[in-house]
């Protein structure tokens, strides 16, 4: 199969829907609906523990994954979708929130640790202590002082980060979609 996996990390519930621990939920919505991709609609299947779409850019087929199990548990839907398709951790792309960035900063990441996220760390339980999958990271910003990690990503984003979003996911997919291309041929 040269389908890539790109998994979008976040909690299913709609009370977090905008949450910035959600922004991987956010940026794969956004690049479901994008030009130029054919995806299906979004369905949920309860055998992969989350929504799922299918789709393809210039002949590349990409899978995306929206795990319904909770941001901690994430790695369970991961492992389901690998063992179906047969994927290596190599195939996979994860996009995530991190408090290490500066609101609106990207990274792209390959065979890196958890860095404390917990979806994260629940990906690399799930592919026996293996991190060498690709991580697009997306800039939160750190908590103001005073407040928790944990109470921060739970907070839905200010009025101006969101006024941001739609330009930093715009961003985060071109990079995506840059990075995901120079993979098809690699692997």
């Amino acid at each position: 199969m040269t389908a890539k996996l790109v998994v979008g990390l976040g909690n299913p519930e709609a009370k977090y829907h905008l949450n910035r621990h959600n922004f991987g939920f956010l940026a794969l919505d956004q690049l479901a609906k994008q030009p130029g991709f054919d995806f299906s609609p979004w369905k949920e299947k309860k055998k992969f523990l989350g929504w799922w779409s299918l789709g393809a850019k210039e002949g590349n087929q990409m899978l995306l994954l929206k795990p319904s199990t909770y941001m901690n548990y994430s790695g369970k839907a991961v492992a389901r979708a690998v063992v179906a398709y047969s994927l290596s951790p190599q195939q996979i792309v994860v996009v995530h929130d991190d408090l290490d960035l500066p609101f609106g900063k990207l990274s792209w990441q390959f065979d890196k640790g958890a860095a404390g996220h917990h979806g994260v760390e629940s990906i690399i339980d799930s592919l026996g202590g293996r991190k060498d999958f690709y991580r697009l990271r997306l800039g939160i910003g750190k908590p103001p002082q005073g407040q928790t990690g944990e109470a921060y990503v739970l907070e839905d984003f200010s009025s101006r980060e969101l006024r941001e979003l739609p330009r930093i996911t715009n961003e985060a997919l071109d990079l995506l979609w840059g990075q995901f291309s120079s993979l098809v041929t690699s692997c």
